[in-house]
């Protein structure tokens, strides 16, 4: 709902505004493959966990610092207060929302990682020997089309194939 434009502004409204218990950010190019993958980041939030899609900023030269990337990440609201409301704007050590996987580790709390088990094109060092990018499914679990708006095509493509799916194998 956030018009200015700014992807940390429209999470900042969105934790702002949200009654619910926790958390849960999926870009509009994330989706979960299926409901077992809702479910975990579920569970895993409320238990205090922040948890979601590994990412890191190779753009910024921070120790090559692997965080939870807000394209796919779910955390508890109460455990956010607790750890002082981090910002997901930008900072002078970490990305959009890399801030919250800081406080976290700063403050001994846990963070789970949904790692690359597939990879389309890869873009990006993860880690040493793991890569990221265009097409990555995170742990069998959900798929982000990094860069959609430039292949708005490939990625709906991949909606339907995944709608397409599950119907494959019924008899009538």
């Amino acid at each position: 709902n956030d018009d200015s434009g700014s992807h940390p502004a429209a999470l900042t409204v969105c934790v702002a505004t949200n009654t619910r218990p926790i958390t849960v950010f999926l870009d509009i190019d994330c989706i979960p493959l299926s409901s077992a993958a809702l479910e975990l980041v579920g569970d895993r939030a409320e238990k205090g966990i922040l948890v979601g899609a590994a990412q890191r900023a190779n753009h910024i030269a921070n120790g090559e610092h692997v965080y939870v990337g807000p394209f796919c990440m779910g955390f508890s609201n109460r455990k956010y207060l607790e750890m002082g409301s981090p910002t997901f704007y930008e900072t002078a050590r970490g990305d959009v929302g890399e801030e919250l996987s800081w406080r976290w580790q700063e403050r001994g709390q846990p963070l789970y990682y949904f790692w690359p088990s597939r990879v389309e094109k890869p873009m990006w060092e993860l880690t040493d020997g793991v890569r990221f990018g265009l097409g990555t499914t995170y742990a069998e679990m959900f798929y982000h089309e990094f860069c959609a708006r430039q292949q708005a095509g490939k990625f709906v493509a991949k909606c339907e194939q995944l709608l397409i799916q599950p119907a494959k194998g019924i008899s009538a």
